[in-house]
């Protein structure tokens, strides 16, 4: 069984403690850089993780220090399809997958609000990335 994925999720990758910092850029978005504090916090809590908002619009990140092989990590945040059963707040989980991309309706919060994302899958540097799909309505609450 593949364990709970947290529920804010930009980068996902298992890291050896040695290699935290060698995190590669996903679709052209640098890798976070690691303030000190940053750095005891992961050590401390094996997480750390960034949100930053200017009016609607925001970035974040998140860094996930676990035991787990490479492979094993992409594998579980990959499996858009079982979100609804690994993240707390993500109540359904509807996909379509195409060559490249995975479209996914998920129903979230309590209030079972829309939320529309596509992801596209790097198997070969083990990354996810994803976005709003702009080709569906979400909700901006």
């Amino acid at each position: 069984m593949l364990p709970r994925i947290a529920p804010l999720l930009a980068v996902a990758a298992a890291l050896a403690p040695s290699a935290r910092l060698a995190v590669p850029a996903v679709a052209g978005v640098p890798p976070p850089t690691l303030t000190p504090l940053d750095e005891r916090r992961l050590s401390r809590n094996g997480r750390v993780e960034s949100v930053q908002r200017t009016g609607r619009k925001g970035d974040a990140w998140v860094v996930l220090d676990t035991a787990m092989e490479p492979e094993e990590a992409y594998a579980a945040v990959a499996d858009v399809a079982s979100y609804a059963t690994r993240m707390r707040g993500v109540r359904s989980a509807k996909t379509k997958t195409t060559e490249s991309l995975t479209r996914a309706a998920f129903k979230v919060t309590k209030f079972r609000l829309p939320a529309n994302l596509v992801f596209a899958p790097d198997p070969a540097r083990l990354r996810v990335a994803f976005a709003l799909d702009a080709e569906r309505t979400n909700v901006a609450v």
